[in-house]
């Protein structure tokens, strides 16, 4: 219903952390990078498509420029001088970069009175968009949200927040990463994923 239930005790080493703008957005950027996944066009240079064995036409007499192959790329059929070929755009970022920006991102949201956890998501009688939305509306949460899971995830959560795929998102504890609590307003978490997040960023720092 809303309602303040009980009181939970937040970690300062997780959840105190000033707020690093330069650690956020080096583990955005490297969360996106690994999202966008490998580029995997490939545009023929001049050494890979067909013909130009010979010279196409003699070196002097003709008036014309010189030209040693068709496969030139100023020749049309011939080779792309800067095209794209496979890459990957991912790179490496140290995992205490990536533990650190997890906790300031925590942390701000701390800060911002915009965290906020829950008992348990399977209280949820239903997964109808009209219920959803008034239940949220009940809640200090509004109408946009990431909401994290302990390990066994809520069957109706996930099939309402489906309805609201640009104001709310579900993770669970183990998956959850900074990017999307950056993009969403609100970060609520049940009483167990609450629980398991913290101790495992804790032993982290041992």
């Amino acid at each position: 219903d809303g309602s303040v239930q009980d009181t939970l005790e937040l970690d300062r080493r997780i959840f105190g952390v000033p707020y690093r703008e330069d650690i956020v957005q080096r583990v955005v950027r490297w969360s996106l990078a690994r999202k966008r996944g490998e580029f995997v066009q490939h545009v023929k240079r001049r050494s890979e498509v067909s013909g130009g064995g010979r010279k196409s036409r003699p070196q002097k007499g003709s008036g014309r420029a010189r030209a040693g192959s068709i496969r030139s790329p100023i020749f049309r059929g011939g080779g792309k001088a800067h095209g794209a070929r496979p890459r990957s755009h991912k790179f490496d970022l140290p995992k205490k970069v990536r533990s650190l920006g997890l906790r300031v991102a925590l942390s701000q949201r701390r800060r911002e009175g915009a965290f906020f956890v829950v008992d348990d998501f399977k209280a949820l009688e239903s997964h109808k968009y009209k219920y959803f939305e008034a239940v949220s509306s009940q809640h200090p949460w509004g109408d946009n949200a990431l909401f994290v899971d302990g390990e066994e995830l809520s069957n109706n959560l996930m099939i309402s927040i489906g309805n609201f795929q640009k104001r709310f998102s579900h993770s669970t504890f183990t998956r959850v990463h900074v990017h999307p609590i950056v993009r969403y307003k609100n970060l609520v978490m049940d009483r167990a994923g609450f629980e398991a997040l913290q101790s495992r960023l804790l032993e982290r720092l041992q």
